[in-house]
């Protein structure tokens, strides 16, 4: 591919929050190391000796078959690429021409997906080299003066906040407690699955913590008993409403209050806040009540034909085995079953070393 030499900016090749090689809190190598365990891997693109983009993934199987995927927690990743001086229809070539080069470099799998982040602004070089991409979709609210904020909010939503605030209290978590409680309020619900319980769920939310990037908020009622949370992180940009949490049997404002708190937060230091896709046409009304307006990523991912078969007839014996549990076992053999048998242990973010790395020279 043809980039010459001294096209990237030098003002770009520093290392931080503020790089073009790190667009997204996502893109960190703490957050990389701590939410794949350490397994993390990338592919880069060089000018000269100068990095001019990369790729991370995370290689793990299934049912024996190779996938590269992103790494739990983690929304939002693909190309991460340094912005070249150049008029606007040549950078988006070179743009494009480094994430071919990319592609090119990335392992053979059975299965490759990635969201893309926000400033990838189209898939067309995956769809090149025949990866299927699809528009998926978020919803984010621009900073502005709290007042404002607070007056964008549906009347209902201002309300519910209100008498949230009447009968409970702000407080904080740590990473540990804001996992117990996932827990507990999924197993209230009759779900038992947390894939909170893995290993990198604790480290990636110290890792973030430690690193000034994270807030866990919590509300606790008058006897002070937690029974709604929240996690949110951020870049210098945006920051991401990660996950939330509720006591089926709360307050219905909880929530709502959490979330105004972090967007209000999120407006003071000038970040976009996100709320990090959509889930149901529920999750829509509930985000467009704080004056959120719809945004698009793209999602790119290539599948063999035996991961597809593999993978839906797992799908199938998965959704038989939950069908014939909830009918076989009484509920508090279910609780048994699936409730943790003591406190989660004290897990350590894995130590920092290099992603491990493939690198093509621009030609």
């Amino acid at each position: 591919m043809a980039v010459l030499e001294g096209l990237f900016d030098p003002a770009t090749r520093r290392v931080g929050v503020h790089a073009p090689l790190t667009p997204t809190i996502f893109h960190e190598d703490w957050w990389l190391q701590a939410a794949s365990g350490g397994r993390i891997e990338q592919v880069e693109v060089r000018s000269g000796n100068v990095v001019v983009g990369r790729l991370p993934y995370l290689r793990r199987r299934h049912f024996g078959l190779l996938e590269c995927v992103m790494p739990e927690l983690t929304p939002y990743l693909g190309p991460a690429i340094a912005p070249p001086l150049a008029k606007p229809a040549q950078m988006a070539q070179s743009q494009r021409s480094i994430t071919a080069d990319l592609i090119r470099q990335l392992p053979t799998c059975d299965r490759f997906h990635q969201c893309l982040h926000s400033d990838v602004p189209d898939a067309l070089a995956f769809a090149y080299r025949d990866f299927a991409s699809e528009a998926q979709f978020t919803m984010d609210v621009e900073p502005a003066p709290e007042p404002e904020l607070w007056k964008s909010l549906r009347d209902k939503t201002r309300n519910v906040i209100r008498r949230a605030r009447e009968t409970h209290r702000l407080v904080s978590l740590e990473p540990g407690s804001f996992v117990r409680l996932y827990d507990r309020n999924l197993h209230a619900q009759g779900r038992g699955y947390n894939y909170m319980w893995r290993q990198t769920g604790v480290p990636v939310m110290q890792a973030a913590v430690e690193h000034g990037q994270c807030r866990i908020d919590a509300i606790a009622d008058l006897q002070g008993r937690v029974v709604a949370a929240s996690v949110c992180v951020w870049d210098m940009s945006r920051e991401y409403l990660l996950l939330t949490t509720r006591d089926p049997g709360s307050h219905a404002g909880c929530v709502s209050w959490l979330i105004w708190e972090s967007l209000a937060r999120a407006s003071r230091a000038n970040r976009v806040f996100d709320f990090g896709g959509i889930g149901t046409p529920g999750s829509v009304a509930f985000y467009t009540s704080f004056g959120a307006t719809v945004r698009t990523r793209f999602a790119v991912h290539r599948t063999s034909r035996l991961f597809r078969t593999v993978d839906f007839g797992a799908r199938k014996a998965r959704a038989a085995w939950e069908r014939a549990r909830r009918h076989l076992l009484p509920d508090c053999a279910r609780t048994t079953i699936l409730s943790p048998a003591a406190e989660p242990a004290a897990v350590v973010v894995p130590a920092a070393r290099p992603i491990n790395t493939l690198a093509l020279p621009v030609s």
